[in-house]
């Protein structure tokens, strides 16, 4: 018995190490030696920006200015406002830009952001589609930097860089930061290796003869993607297009949004599992695997191995295992407890919130819940 303990918590830890560092390791090794250029070029094709709302007064008017001052041929730029059944002032700021060419599409009954995206294609005009959020904020020249990418006939999808701004500087705005320049440098190696699968939901780009409907209980942003993999087409990630966003500055909020984003994830990139065949995906597999489904299933693994270490406490090794575990899970406690504040026990209050989060979203999915409205977090 004692034996069957330690052989199933070196397999954990080892999947736990491999996650967070091993995969990394492995993608930065493998990109020095394959790595697929993208052959970029001045285009200008037609254009439909897709702007997703619901209740969004406080910045739509912001989002719209933003929107008609980007550096791209306005013959060749469509912007749509899809509206989920706003019940606040949305609507009608929208319709005072109509004369702008800004198109109002209002979902009657509200059914959620992927329907509203859904429905509003029906009056998207251009050969690229750009789904985009109302809080993301696009630099001028963000539209010219994503278009140059389709001039390559392999890409099929485009996710620009993202970069957050701090309305608070706490530890969650410190930590998530830094977790997100994490997955900057892993996605920027996936894009190089043609592996990346997902991308940033605040603003991405396809081709619009790829895109087809999603499931209302999924998100656009982890859909989309696959099915453009699917088609043989690439996603790419371009550093150079970036647009801005606004960090979740409590737990709370953080909280909230990971197990939502989860809960809808896991069971998107379960429907799409052709995709995880790694006899026919290789690298694609592989990473949806490592990057994606081994990542939320962390929690699970944590809990395995921390029940198995109480059961081998009279070896030394593992009495000195269980003791880190314990004050690792204190520090993650006392963030808890000092809330905002920025210190020490920042990381592991993060990873443990992440993690929680992971585990609450993981179950939902297994047990077939479905998330097709949902209250945005401003």
């Amino acid at each position: 018995m004692t034996t069957i303990l330690i052989i199933i918590t070196c397999i954990f830890s080892f999947i736990i190490i491999y996650v967070y560092l091993g995969y990394p390791l492995l993608l930065y090794i493998y990109s020095l030696w394959h790595s697929q250029s993208v052959r970029k070029g001045d285009i200008d094709p037609k254009v439909s920006m897709i702007i997703a709302a619901y209740n969004e007064e406080k910045v739509i008017k912001e989002k719209i200015e933003n929107s008609l001052n980007l550096d791209y041929p306005k013959e060749n730029l469509q912007i749509i406002v899809a509206s989920d059944s706003s019940t606040d002032r949305t609507n009608q700021i929208v319709a005072d830009y109509e004369k702008k060419g800004v198109i109002l599409y209002v979902q009657k009954e509200r059914k959620g952001k992927t329907m509203a995206l859904n429905n509003a294609i029906s009056q998207a005009n251009g050969e690229i589609l750009i789904f985009t959020d109302a809080t993301a904020m696009l630099e001028k020249d963000c539209i010219r930097q994503i278009v140059r990418n389709f001039n390559d006939p392999s890409v099929g999808c485009v996710c620009p860089k993202v970069i957050y701004r701090n309305v608070t500087d706490n530890n969650i705005t410190q930590i998530e930061g830094l977790y997100r320049r994490y997955e900057f440098c892993l996605k920027k190696r996936e894009s190089w290796i043609g592996s990346l699968a997902f991308v940033a939901g605040a603003c991405y780009a396809i081709q619009k003869k790829l895109h087809k409907p999603v499931e209302p209980e999924y998100d656009y942003d982890c859909i989309s993607p696959l099915d453009v993999i699917s088609e043989k087409y690439r996603v790419v990630y371009d550093p150079e297009a970036k647009f801005y966003e606004t960090v979740v500055t409590s737990s709370r909020d953080l909280f909230k949004s990971k197990i939502r984003m989860i809960t809808k994830d896991f069971a998107g990139t379960l429907s799409r599992k052709n995709l995880l065949n790694p006899f026919k995906y290789r690298w694609i597999s592989l990473t949806l695997f490592s990057h994606k489904l081994l990542r939320w299933l962390i929690p699970f693994f944590l809990i395995i191995v921390f029940i198995c270490n109480l059961f081998l406490i009279d070896i030394q090794l593992f009495q000195f295992l269980l003791v880190g575990q314990i004050i690792y899970y204190l520090g993650a406690l006392f963030g808890l407890i000092l809330k905002e504040k920025k210190g020490l026990f920042s990381i592991p209050f993060y990873f443990c919130i992440i993690n929680l989060a992971a585990l609450i979203g993981v179950y939902r999915a297994i047990l077939g819940e479905k998330i097709p409205v949902w209250q945005p977090i401003r």
